[in-house]
């Protein structure tokens, strides 16, 4: 019978951003924006494998750890003011994670649906 090994890793950033708009809000070209930061960034690894003493293998043993590091993200996009304190867009990103000395550089990004609130 084959043992089925569960293996997981996130990546994660926090970053402290900012936007630049193509115009003011009211107008068209407003709503096109291009948005950069950086901040702490960390990977998360989680592995479960089956514990060989339960025969009904239902029970796992796992194991999970969490490197830091530091990360960069870059976004272009396009949001609607809906309110004058709220707004609905659309941006894709991409995320650049430098973390620790196992991991060295990970990718990844994608679309991102977001709710803005404006203060």
């Amino acid at each position: 019978m084959p043992i089925q090994i569960k293996f997981r890793v996130t990546g994660n950033l926090w970053a402290l951003a900012g936007t630049w708009y193509a115009g003011p809000p009211e107008a068209f070209w407003g709503g096109f924006f291009v948005r950069a930061g950086a901040g702490p960034a960390i990977a998360n690894y989680a592995l479960a494998i089956p514990d060989p003493s339960d025969p009904t293998g239902a029970r796992e043993i796992q194991a999970r750890f969490d490197e830091w590091g530091w990360g960069a993200l870059l976004a272009v996009g396009y949001e609607v003011r809906v309110s004058r304190h709220f707004a609905a867009g659309l941006q894709v990103s991409s995320n650049y994670l430098w973390i620790d000395e196992d991991v060295r550089r990970v990718w990844y990004g994608g679309p991102v649906l977001q709710l803005l609130w404006y203060f």
